[in-house]
């Protein structure tokens, strides 16, 4: 629809000047967000995606850079961005079985303890536990692998 791809023109210029919530909201158009939102924005704007898992790469390649550039900005402000941009990452590094990226544990891990700082810093309960758990099963599913050998 016209308001969809409006919004995203707005989001982008938004973005482009480092404004998180607008940086926010592409990554969640463009990456790996299974949320009603992001399924209904990829569907308008034509982005093939398996329950919210784009097929084409280049959406989370933009999606995961995006969530990149939000940890990176000087703003202490918005620690509450910054965590859930870094959760996502995990994910990314992460991606049980979905075969995105080479999976990469010790970066999600810390993708994780910057999610897990950023939480606390914004008081974001719900995301500081996921992280942690997040953290903790990683954590048994290294210690089960060196167990293998």
């Amino acid at each position: 629809s016209a308001t969809v791809g409006s919004g995203i023109v707005i989001l982008e210029r938004l973005a482009s000047l480092s404004y998180a919530p607008a940086m926010y909201e592409l990554a969640r158009t463009y990456g790996w967000f299974d949320d009603s939102a992001s399924k209904k924005r990829k569907s308008v704007l034509g982005i093939e995606h398996n329950d919210g898992l784009p097929i084409l790469s280049k959406y989370n390649d933009r999606a995961r850079d995006i969530c990149r550039r939000i940890i990176e900005l000087e703003d202490s402000t918005i620690p509450d961005f910054k965590a859930n941009a870094a959760f996502k990452l995990a994910g990314y590094n992460h991606n049980d079985g979905q075969d995105l990226y080479v999976r990469s544990t010790s970066e999600a891990l810390d993708d994780l303890l910057v999610a897990r700082r950023y939480a606390e810093e914004a008081g974001n309960k719900s995301l500081l536990d996921a992280a942690n758990e997040f953290i903790d099963y990683l954590m048994s599913e290294m210690n089960e692998d060196n167990n293998e050998y």
